[in-house]
């Protein structure tokens, strides 16, 4: 999850190369709402450095790729200790 120590320049390079490469069943599935192994989404990564625009572009990227049901799951995903962001 490269989103936690990334700067948004880094964060809207890596979107961009990814959108030319994948289509977007691999860019939801792969990138937005992956779980790492302790099944957390990227969300709260880019929550967890308090970073604003990080999440606030990580927000936008979702809106923008994600249907309204994916993005209830977005943003209602437990982790393994079934915490929410």
């Amino acid at each position: 999850m490269a989103v936690k120590w990334v700067i948004v320049e880094i964060l809207d390079n890596l979107w961009d190369w990814a959108k030319q490469v994948l289509n977007t069943d691999e860019l939801n599935n792969n990138l937005l709402l992956d779980k790492d192994k302790v099944e957390r989404t990227v969300l709260p990564h880019a929550s967890y450095n308090g970073n604003l625009q990080i999440l606030e572009r990580t927000w936008n990227l979702a809106k923008e790729q994600l249907t309204k049901n994916e993005l209830k799951n977005f943003l209602l995903a437990q982790d393994n200790k079934r915490k929410t962001t």
